[in-house]
């Protein structure tokens, strides 16, 4: 399996020594990582995958979690290090054009390290505060970089509009590393570049307003369930820093009980998941199926559904991110359950678009699938930004980027 990775020399007594073994087990980690999930991975499979013992492994990272940060320290210092060149460029082209070659760098370095970038994208927010704060400052870097390239176009924008077109754009790219596979990488390239370019470039959006303030019915106070006070406790915490990152403890203490009585209402952690998933899935479902079944023309079936999956990922957003970050934890029946839910959606939409789109590919069309959804739960995920009404300004941004941009 990991054949690929190994470049050897021959020493003598005929046996092959690595050249770059700690670069070996870095990538070899950062797949493992990718397809198990770092918490699933142990030392032991690290070493193994490059031919070596567990114990050898620590004779070049310290531990898992140093293995797991070298992952995201090496993609975010390529991703920097193409959007320095990138807007070094940029200067001597017109300002859409800087835009396409910034997020085209971005796109491409991603897309050619897909493990490290999936890594950081999977892992980054279950990590201790004091790594959060680490790799802050190149996160921070390389949305400098795009905003420079973007202000350029829009002229100076207030932070919190250009914070929203930053998400979604990268939320684009999210979507399809998310749901998308690897061995597609060089076709998705460019038309992702062209899709999250539209995202930063689009022109006609509103501005956003703050976010109005929910009030409690005048008659009376509504009455919560415990168990309904654990499930919103669970959601906020699992979109806040990932499942695997939360103990069925803290999830106690933030509804108010001891961590134990939580198995009163739920048999264990997942229980909680499953339940999660479940009211969101079963909200997707009426969702996508109302607009499907409305009597309107092609683009107006495509823009509804988008309205309505951003309306939803507004009004319930810690669901919609566990949903679509972690449900993939699930296990057994349930997790084939939300395979089969998940692939229904895509499948619908896809089919929405392209008969909105004859001219694109069914692979356009999916991928556009997949980076609609990728940006609305980046937005949904972004604490800063729920604080605003982002609805119109992101169902234009998206709506526009399914029936405008061009098939090649």
């Amino acid at each position: 399996m990991w054949g690929s990775f190994v470049s050897t020399v021959q020493v003598p007594g005929g046996r092959p020594r690595p050249k770059n073994r700690r670069d070996l087990i870095l990538r070899a980690a950062a797949e493992l990582f990718r397809h198990h999930g770092y918490q699933a991975v142990g030392i032991d499979d690290i070493g193994q995958a490059v031919g070596i013992t567990g114990p050898a492994v620590y004779r070049h990272f310290e531990n898992k979690e140093e293995l797991l940060m070298a992952a995201m320290h090496r993609s975010l210092d390529r991703t920097i290090d193409a959007m320095r060149a990138a807007t070094k460029q940029a200067g001597t082209l017109t300002p859409e054009e800087g835009v396409s070659l910034a997020v085209g760098q971005l796109v491409a370095t991603v897309m050619k390290d897909w493990d490290y970038a999936e890594v950081f994208r999977r892992e980054a927010r279950a990590l201790p505060a004091h790594r959060r704060a680490e790799i802050r400052p190149k996160r921070a870097a390389i949305i400098d970089h795009l905003n420079e390239t973007a202000v350029r176009v829009h002229g100076p924008m207030d932070a919190i509009d250009l914070g929203l077109r930053m998400e979604a754009q990268y939320g684009v790219l999210a979507g399809v590393l998310t749901y998308g596979s690897s061995t597609h990488r060089r076709r998705y390239e460019p038309f992702v570049t062209r899709l999250a370019t539209g995202v930063v470039v689009d022109g006609d959006v509103a501005r956003l307003a703050p976010r109005p303030l929910r009030t409690l019915p005048a008659a009376r106070t509504v009455r919560v369930s415990r168990r309904e006070l654990v499930l919103s406790a669970a959601a906020e915490l699992f979109a806040d820093r990932s499942y695997s990152a939360v103990g069925i403890d803290e999830v106690g203490i933030a509804a108010g009980i001891t961590g134990p009585s939580v198995y009163r209402h739920f048999p264990n952690k997942e229980g909680v998941l499953v339940d999660c998933v479940r009211l969101l899935g079963e909200a997707l479902c009426m969702t996508v199926g109302y607009a499907l079944a409305l009597d309107m023309p092609p683009d107006a079936v495509v823009t509804e559904l988008t309205r309505r999956l951003v309306d939803l990922a507004y009004d319930h957003p810690d669901l919609f991110v566990v949903y679509f970050n972690d449900g993939g934890h699930l296990t057994g029946a349930d997790a084939a359950r939300y395979e089969q839910r998940l692939e229904m959606l895509f499948d619908e939409w896809e089919r929405a678009v392209s008969r909105a789109r004859p001219e694109l590919t069914t692979f356009q069309a999916r991928t556009m699938a997949y980076g609609v959804a990728g940006a609305v739960t980046r937005v949904a995920g972004s604490r800063t930004l729920r604080r605003y009404d982002t609805r119109p300004a992101l169902h234009a941004l998206l709506t526009h980027m399914q029936l405008g941009t061009p098939a090649s």
